[in-house]
This record gives C-alpha cells, structure tokens and sequence, in this order.
C-alpha cells in the first residue's frame, strides 16, 4: 500500500473513535447569548497567536450553541458551531488567540438551555477544554425525627394551698386542658407524677378553686427522677392581707408571705454577696434599712427594679430564664443537683452542715 494512502486509513480510524469538527476562525459579532463580566483587555497590534484547542462535550447531552470568548469581552461572539451539533463525547478542534490571557465556554442545547459555562479558562496546557454539566447541589437531608423520651416528674404541691386546676404544655405553646380533671385536686403536701418527654422544655401553671394563679413556671427542664416544687409565688389564698405587692411581681418578705420565700431571699442575698446585716434585715422584713439596692428590691417584691438578671429571674420565679444553674436549680427545688455544697444544704434545709457561720445562723433562722 502506497505510504499516502496509509496515512489515509490511520486517519479516517481516528476520526472513526472522537469525532473532530474543525472551524477556521471567525471575525466575532454581537448575538443576544448574554454579556460575561471582566472589563476590555487591550490587545497588542502585532499578528495574532493562534493556538489549537480541542473543547470536548462531556455534558451527557448535544450541544446546538457553543460561544468561545475572551474573558474580557463584553458580549459572546459567534456559534462556533454554525449549524452543526456537537454530540455527548465529541470534540470541537478551534484555534484561539493566545494573546488573550483568559477565555470564557457557553455551551447550550438546541433549546438554548445552558449546559455548561466556565469563566476565566486559561488555555490548556494539554489542549483540551472540558464541557461538564453543573454538579447539582444535592437537597438537604429530611430532618431527623427524634423520638419521645417519655420521662416521669413528681409535681409536689409546697404552696400551702389545695391545687384545684393544673396546666402543662410545651414551652410556648397555649396551655391545654386541667391534668387534674374535674375530680382530682392536688392538696397541701401531695404529689402527683407526670410522663413528659424529655426532649422537649416546659410550661406549667397551678391555679387554686378560684382559679388564682399560685404558681407559673416557664422553660423548664424534665430528666427521670425530676422533681417540680409547686410554691405559693402569686400570693393565692392570702386575701390581700399581706404586705404591698408590686404588680407582675411576688413579695418576697413582705408580711404574710411563706418562711419558704423568705429562703428564696436569703439565697439571693448569699448570691450578691449581701452583708450579714443586709441579710438580718431581710429575715426581719426592714426592707428600707438594707444597703445593696437589689436585695432591697428584693425584699420588697420590686422584681422589676433588680439590676441583676438572675436575681430578677429568681424574685419572679422564673425559673427556666436563671443563667446560673446552681440557682435555677434552687428555683425549682432540685436540690441535690447543687454543685454548692452550703447553698444546697440551705435547699434542704440541713442548716448545720453549711460551713458558713452566718448562712447557718440565717437558715436557722428561717
């Protein structure tokens, strides 16, 4: 066989396995593809350097449009394509101008849905420019469904007062229907157990048979073996015979209220720090001769007026919002989650086994 008809033969195999479309370069016009962004690159006025590339379609469909521009062109330029397709795994052979640093790919199907674009391509050192479909962001994962973890909690009526209606809900939502039901109530001293999950926090609210609020409790925890002190913190059941009560707010120390409150102030007091003179004159109920101003707002019921968020927390009883989780336990009677050794001893009520003297001397007090 003659060597030219040899050459021939190899070269019609080749084709055979990648199609090649080869274009002899085009002046570029204006066409309505859309602008690519960069600003103009000045150009030297000597011949231009023309290189050869081939772009492959590896996009899994045909392309119909094909735009190749320099990166600093304003508009895209011809179809490199002129009326043909590009079929998935073929290749475009095309000449570029190396003096133009960077260059931009479109790739479109025959409906002009954009199948590729690259931005900013430097020509290749092996010659080929990839068309490759956009990775798809896989959507995210369906949220992960945590089952109940049904917990039992002991409600322990502290307040002193018969609770007639009780209301447990998720924190935030609106409270629901009475636990108790119409033939149940909670006496002084009894308790009750609740099964609540455990991942969730909680609401609650005991009322007496005139459906005074004793107590309100928000954001709380549940665990196994929680225990819930219902205190008397809204004044139910006194009549309005006790002392002033700022309204929104519970009176700690004022006349008529529970020995139980007046712990809850010794607490606060032990927390800011409060002389032992401050902290006799809470027992007493002299608000007015106490020095720091937030344990006499304190002792008053002032709840609003306290500086200190926790203290406030705690005057309110608003147990779930205390940073401090030595004392928001305190607040909700867990006593023996109390990393403070005198401050739960002070929760107990064990006031000899608190090592400081004058915290002793006013637990015993109390």
């Amino acid at each position: 066989m003659r060597p030219i008809a040899c050459s021939l033969v190899v070269l019609a195999a080749f084709v055979a396995g990648c199609p090649i479309y080869s274009f002899r370069p085009t002046q570029r016009t204006v066409t309505p593809v859309g602008p690519t962004s960069g600003t103009p690159t000045t150009v030297g006025t000597g011949a231009a350097r023309l290189v050869q590339v081939h772009v492959i379609n590896n996009t899994g469909q045909v392309v119909c449009y094909l735009h190749v521009s320099p990166a600093s062109d304003t508009q895209w330029g011809d179809n490199r394509l002129a009326g043909q397709t590009l079929p998935h795994g073929a290749a475009l052979r095309a000449q570029l101008d190396a003096r133009y640093p960077t260059w931009d790919v479109l790739a479109q199907n025959c409906d002009r849905q954009t199948l590729a674009e690259l931005r900013d391509q430097t020509l290749p050192a092996d010659g080929n420019i990839y068309l490759q479909a956009p990775v798809a962001t896989p959507p995210p994962p369906p949220p992960i469904e945590v089952p109940p973890q049904p917990v039992q909690v002991r409600l322990v009526n502290d307040s002193g007062l018969e609770i007639w209606y009780l209301m447990v809900s998720e924190a935030g939502a609106p409270w629901g229907d009475d636990r108790l039901g119409s033939d149940q109530t909670i006496p002084p001293g009894e308790e009750v157990i609740l099964e609540l999950d455990a991942n969730l926090m909680w609401d609650y609210m005991a009322e007496d048979r005139n459906h005074a609020s004793i107590t309100e409790q928000y954001n709380v925890r549940v665990f196994e073996g929680a225990v819930w002190s219902i205190r008397n913190t809204h004044g139910a059941g006194t009549g309005g015979g006790g002392g002033d009560v700022v309204p929104g707010s519970s009176a700690v120390v004022s006349s008529g209220n529970s020995r139980g409150n007046l712990r809850f102030g010794v607490v606060a007091a032990a927390y800011l720090g409060a002389s032992s003179s401050d902290a006799r004159d809470l027992v007493r109920g002299d608000c007015g001769f106490i020095d720091n101003s937030d344990l006499a707002d304190f002792c008053r019921g002032d709840c609003s007026f306290i500086d200190n968020s926790d203290v406030a927390d705690l005057c309110r009883r608003d147990c779930g919002f205390i940073d401090d989780s030595d004392l928001a336990d305190f607040c909700r009677g867990d006593c023996s989650f109390i990393d403070d050794s005198d401050l739960a001893d002070l929760c107990r009520g064990d006031c000899s086994f608190i090592d400081d003297s004058d915290l002793a001397d006013l637990c015993r007090a109390l």
